[in-house]
């Protein structure tokens, strides 16, 4: 296995995603800091109201790595529950941001995640 962990045990997206963050705290401690959460799911329609105010965007991918490699300006990955894939809402905003000059990916488990920022930072 990749990240030394069983995806069997992880079920929930959040549990996947915070699996991903400890290994990559744990393995590129040169890079601490920058990677981090994207907040797009607020709480209820007046927190929603507010966070769109202060330049939210629907459908922004759940984790931006704020590294420019490989001719990208950062990498964006969206994390998804196991068999579970991106929403139209979210595609849009992923093509948005793959002609802004980023790369883009998405994953439905912590370990192809971590496959993916692995490659992108080799």
């Amino acid at each position: 296995m990749f990240m030394d962990l069983d995806n069997t045990k992880l079920k929930t997206e959040s549990q996947h995603q915070a699996a991903l963050i400890k290994w990559f705290w744990n393995t590129y401690k040169e890079h601490r800091g920058l990677l981090y959460h994207n907040f797009n799911n607020p709480r209820n329609k007046i927190q929603g109201a507010q966070l769109v105010a202060m330049g939210l965007i629907k459908g922004n991918p759940d984790l931006t790595l704020a590294v420019s490699k490989k001719g990208f300006g950062a990498l964006y990955l969206e994390l998804k529950k196991p068999g579970e894939k991106p929403r139209a809402e979210q595609v849009k905003q992923m093509d948005r941001l793959k002609n802004a000059g980023n790369l883009v990916e998405w994953a439905d488990n912590a370990e192809d995640a971590a496959r993916i920022i692995y490659n992108y930072l080799l």
